[in-house]
């Protein structure tokens, strides 16, 4: 693998490759827990929204709320088991990989390299020039996402024996849900609980930063021109392969990291390959940078360091990390134990408080990837085939009728 992007026919360092990420960020960062409310609303994947919630009350043996991979793929299984399956989505079926996270990031970073390898053409005798065109890149980021609607829409979830409601929903007593959408309430009984609500982007705690226009890795993909300097804070992956993707698509990038090196939670020597792959593409990085204060200019974005050094841009990309969704919910109702880390579940992904909850995904802490996403969600379906509780305290059934 050729680490130096100056010179090369052998394929280029990535930093998805450097870091062994999927998608997603890491945990919440140190000195914040405010979430990021998620996008205001689909507005261009419609075959995505869950239908109307309805008025009639429901019963299943398993409920799942939210439908991303973790919540996914326990319903699929449960369904596949002969469990009535309801399955709870506020926003799109699919959930972050699909929308968000896996699909257009490793696709941004797919044309990313395309172009690079087309300017490094130069070594055969080859000219490139001029910039790709943006209205093309996000046509392209939205044909590859609608290529999923055949496997992550409603209609298609149905059919393999679910059935899907859109709304928010939160426990209002022992076994019974609450789901609310423009104005309606359904009520949603089970015997079991699949909780696969995910993780929102995180602010950091800087003077000034929360009244200024930002991206997250949430809405990075609908920025309607290429940035002209991107200034990313966060070294972790998302910033890191969202910097690259940038600067090889012929946006200028800095990227600002608090800590001594990139990546930190990996192998020091995948830090030190990460940092001079992406210089050599054109990002300036500065490590143990601590912004202290964030400010609208003219232009764009002012970013104080705390060394008194200035950085300007022209958009700002927080990527400092996640924090999983447990408010809300009404999981005191039901005595299910959570902190900013998440739901507190054993090993098979049972909540350690409520018998008849399990956690798949985000929603449980830990690292936020997409495959540990489908195995957390594994384990709680598999967990919702057995009797809920066994080995567990007693818990109430759920109401007659």
């Amino acid at each position: 693998m050729v680490l130096d992007a100056t010179h090369e026919i052998a394929p280029p360092l990535t930093v998805a490759q450097a870091s062994g990420a999927q998608t997603g960020g890491r945990r919440v960062h140190d000195h914040s827990t405010r979430i990021v409310p998620g996008p205001a609303g689909p507005q261009r994947y419609g075959w995505a929204i869950p239908p109307e919630t309805g008025h009639t009350p429901l019963k299943a043996d398993v409920a799942v709320i939210g439908a991303g991979s973790a919540g996914l793929t326990a319903a699929l299984l449960a369904a596949t088991n002969g469990q009535r399956v309801v399955l709870i989505e506020r926003e799109r079926t699919g959930g972050e990989c699909t929308f968000t996270g896996c699909i257009p990031s490793k696709t941004l970073l797919a044309l990313a390299r395309q172009v690079h390898a087309a300017r490094q053409s130069a070594a055969l005798g080859l000219s490139v020039s001029g910039e790709p065109d943006w209205t093309t890149i996000r046509a392209e980021l939205h044909r590859v996402i609608d290529r999923f609607r055949d496997v992550d829409s409603p209609e298609s979830i149905e059919a393999r024996g679910v059935q899907v409601i859109g709304g928010q929903a939160a426990f209002v007593s022992p076994h019974v849900l609450e789901v609310t959408r423009g104005g309606q309430t359904r009520t949603v009984m089970a015997e079991r609980f699949v909780l696969a609500t995910g993780a929102g982007a995180t602010v950091p705690d800087i003077e000034g930063l929360r009244d200024l226009p930002f991206l997250t890795h949430e809405t990075v993909f609908d920025v309607p021109e290429r940035p002209a300097h991107l200034l990313v804070l966060g070294g972790g992956p998302v910033g890191c392969e969202l910097a690259q993707a940038f600067a090889r698509l012929g946006s200028r990038v800095t990227l600002l990291h608090s800590g001594e090196r990139l990546i930190d939670r990996d192998e020091p020597e995948a830090s030190a390959a990460l940092l001079r792959a992406l210089r050599a593409d054109g990002v300036t990085v500065h490590l143990k940078a601590d912004t202290v204060q964030a400010a609208r200019t003219e232009t764009g974005v002012r970013l104080l360091l705390s060394g008194g050094q200035t950085v300007d841009g022209s958009q700002l990309l927080v990527a400092v990390g996640k924090a999983p969704r447990v408010e809300g919910l009404g999981l005191e109702v039901i005595g299910a134990e959570f902190n900013r880390q998440g739901l507190k579940v054993r090993s098979n992904m049972q909540s350690v408080t409520c018998p008849y909850l399990w956690g798949a995904g985000d929603v449980v802490g830990g690292p936020m990837f997409t495959h540990g996403a489908t195995e957390r969600g594994t384990l709680a379906g598999l967990g919702t085939l057995a009797w809920w509780g066994q080995g567990s305290r007693p818990c109430a059934r759920p109401p007659p009728g």
